[in-house]
This record gives C-alpha cells, structure tokens and sequence, in this order.
C-alpha cells in the first residue's frame, strides 16, 4: 500500500505582478481550484478568490485602484 504523496497534485503557480506601480500577487490552488490574489498597500492587505486567473487579475486591479483613490481623496483633505 503506497501512501499518497502531494507530489501527485500539480504544484501551485505564484505569479509577483504589477499593477499602477503596485505590486500584487497570484497564487493558483489545487483545491479548491482557482486563484487567490493579495494586494499590500503600506499596512493593508487585500485579498480575494476566483475560479478564473482573469476575473482575478481583473479583481486585484479593481481592489488597487479603489486605494490609490481613497489616497488620493485623503491626501486632497489634508492640504
């Protein structure tokens, strides 16, 4: 009886991408199957999952974009 080795699931895919000068990643599961993206921007990190590595891209770009306005609305009520 042979026990089952993790080397039989494929590996996970990490991908380091870039996104209005911010850095965010991809992590592609097993099990479930799909994609987990992070975003860390200072102190907050932002996190999601999607069955599709486009839906997630496309949720990672959304998740930047909403904290570069909300920077950008607060650097605005400092000055």
């Amino acid at each position: 009886m042979h026990a089952r080795s993790a080397t039989l699931k494929p590996s996970p895919r990490y991908l380091n991408m870039e996104h209005k000068g911010v850095q965010y990643e991809l992590l592609q599961n097993v099990s479930p199957p799909g994609w987990k993206w992070v975003v860390r921007l200072g102190a907050t990190k932002t996190s999601g999952f999607s069955r599709s590595k486009d839906v997630a891209v496309l949720a990672a770009q959304r998740a930047i974009e909403k904290a570069l306005r909300g920077a950008e609305e607060e650097d605005g009520r400092e000055s």
